[in-house]
């Protein structure tokens, strides 16, 4: 009786250990630069969406730009 009564102790801790909410940060980057130029080329690292689920990127220029 003492084995069953500590394997149902067991399964409710690990019941109760995967019921926790998913972890989450939030950030907010902002990159400005002026640079009198007519071309210029330029690196800004972006954040990929592999293991991690990305939300609201959104990127403003009023020129055309590759990703």
């Amino acid at each position: 009786m003492k084995r069953f009564a500590l394997l149902i102790a067991v399964v409710l801790c690990a019941l109760g250990a995967n019921s926790a909410p998913p972890r989450t940060r939030s950030f907010h980057l902002e990159y400005k630069a002026t640079v009198p130029a007519a071309k210029l080329e330029l690196w800004i690292p972006l954040p990929h969406d592999d293991y991690q689920k990305i939300e609201s990127l959104h990127i403003e220029l009023p020129y055309k730009y590759d990703i």
